[in-house]
């Protein structure tokens, strides 16, 4: 083994397999899918805490999310990065060859005006064309979760905002809350966009009965 596999073997010693599989990825496929399992793994632990979360704002749930990913080693995120305006998230790999990068919105949930907002600043607005993906993060604080992303699908296939060139797809992992459209750049080129719903509706404490005591 040469000196530099070696440092190599000992840098990445702990990470995850999707984290290897992140540095070592080929392709845009091979990049998303490690991507994406990177991903998952940061938004069910804030779905996790979503009894301490919920309560905050946009910018504070991006912020723990942003610890979160940082802490990967393998991708960072930085906030209201520029491009073209602040980006909400701006996710980097700079150890992949080519390095990548992923542009995301997020947004706490407001039903479809709100999204398609978001869609149409991070497609008509931050990308440039060169991404490949981007990412609409919903915040979810209402129950529901299920409904209100099924109801967001249906309404992109009808209105098909930003130049959206066919119905909406299953994201490739197939996890619940999720899924993926296409859509013709300025450019020319196309720009997948995964929508991606996290759960953040705390659950109800529940007030213990008072029972009388028998006599």
């Amino acid at each position: 083994m040469s000196n530099s596999e070696d440092s190599l073997t000992v840098f990445v010693e702990g990470w995850t397999p999707a984290q290897r599989d992140l540095l070592s990825a080929q392709t845009a496929a091979e990049f998303n899918a490690a991507f994406s399992a990177i991903l998952l793994e940061t938004v069910r632990r804030l779905e996790k805490g979503s009894k301490n979360l919920n309560m905050l704002n946009e910018d504070g749930l991006s912020e723990v999310l942003s610890g979160f990913v940082n802490g990967t080693n393998a991708l960072t995120v930085t906030r209201e990065e520029s491009s073209n305006g602040h980006v909400d998230l701006t996710f980097k790999a700079k150890l992949c060859k080519p390095p990548r990068e992923v542009l995301g919105e997020a947004k706490i949930f407001n039903y479809y005006g709100w999204h398609e907002s978001g869609l149409s600043q991070l497609v008509d607005r931050y990308s440039t064309g060169r991404e490949e993906r981007g990412l609409l993060l919903e915040y979810v604080k209402t129950p529901g979760i299920k409904g209100h992303m099924e109801t967001l699908r249906s309404k992109l296939n009808e209105i098909k905002p930003c130049n959206q060139t066919s119905d909406c797809t299953d994201h490739e992992t197939v996890d619940k809350w999720s899924f993926c459209s296409s859509h013709t750049h300025s450019s020319g080129e196309e720009i997948e966009v995964w929508h991606l719903g996290c759960n953040l509706h705390a659950p109800e404490k529940k007030t213990p009965s008072k029972k009388k005591p028998i006599v």
